[in-house]
């Protein structure tokens, strides 16, 4: 609890979320481990199509300090990659969300300590980056809670592997921007994943792999904009 607690305190002074323009947008289908993402890149450009302005980072591109130069510049940040669980206190960084080959991982304690000041929304489409430590399940030691502690209101992560579609970051967007035709209302991203995930359900609803795993995380000064039960 005192990581969100501590991911409190840098928002409290920060201007409406619907006003600064950018985003961040790494991707990588060629990752250093796990196999292919051929829906990686097809994401980024997806998202970047609802948010004009966007500073997409393909594959070998997608850097560490690009990232970090990116997530300073800008207040939302899509990640369409591979995530490593974070398994252990000791070695928290044996996680992280996978780059292309020779970049290595993008790890939580790095994230942590950006401590950016225009952070929105990070949507972390990758596998395992909300997930619990199994033997310490009332930590919040993962990805979003070191995105959390980086300054950013609120974050989508996932609670274990996800399949590779582009579906719903595009019907997340899409709800957020009104399909384009207006700037993304952050403030609204835990409802917007909440409808998303319901259709999917209904569409999958013996398969709750397909829609389960998704999950909104607000900082403490959002505790209203909880993600009604499905």
């Amino acid at each position: 609890m005192c990581g969100t607690l501590s991911a409190a305190w840098p928002t409290l002074r920060r201007s409406s979320p619907r006003t600064r323009p950018g985003r961040c947008i790494p991707s990588c289908s060629e990752p250093k481990d796990g196999p292919p993402l051929p829906s990686a890149r097809a994401e980024a450009e997806a998202v970047a199509g609802f948010l004009p302005g966007s500073t997409v980072l393909i594959d070998s591109a997608a850097t560490a300090d690009a990232i970090e130069a990116g997530l300073h510049d800008h207040p939302i940040a899509h990640f369409a990659c591979h995530g490593r669980a974070v398994a252990a206190t000791e070695h928290p960084d044996v996680g992280g969300l996978v780059l292309s080959k020779g970049n290595g991982l993008f790890v939580p304690t790095f994230v942590r300590n950006l401590r950016t000041t225009n952070a929105q929304l990070a949507f972390l489409s990758a596998c395992d980056t909300a997930g619990p430590n199994p033997t310490l399940l009332d930590e919040p030691l993962n990805l979003a809670s070191a995105f959390h502690l980086a300054g950013f209101r609120g974050v989508i992560g996932t609670l274990w592997h996800t399949a590779d579609s582009t579906e719903t970051a595009e019907t997340v967007y899409a709800t957020l921007t009104a399909r384009g035709t207006r700037p993304p209302d952050t403030a609204q991203a835990a409802s917007a994943l909440t409808e998303t995930l319901r259709r999917t359900r209904d569409a999958y609803l013996a398969v709750p792999t397909r829609w389960a795993a998704h999950i909104h995380l607000p900082c403490l000064t959002n505790r209203k904009r909880f993600t009604r039960p499905m």
